[in-house]
């Protein structure tokens, strides 16, 4: 996984479901293979006309750590 760059930084808090985390949006781009110890052949993806709905990473906290 290749991250792009992002946006400005965003942070949630969801009472409701006891979860808050400070998050930023962007772009990725993904490049996997994988095989069968048992055989030769290998799946790669390709990288042409992929598209993310969503990428971000970020720091969440959520059950009994809600405060």
């Amino acid at each position: 996984m290749r991250w792009l760059g992002g946006t400005d930084n965003k942070q949630i808090r969801d009472e409701k479901f006891g979860f808050a985390g400070d998050f930023v949006d962007g772009q990725a781009a993904i490049e996997f293979s994988a095989s069968n110890d048992d055989s030769s052949v290998v799946y790669r993806s390709v990288a042409k006309g992929q598209y993310a709905l969503y990428a971000g990473v970020g720091r969440e906290r959520n059950g009994i750590f809600f405060t």
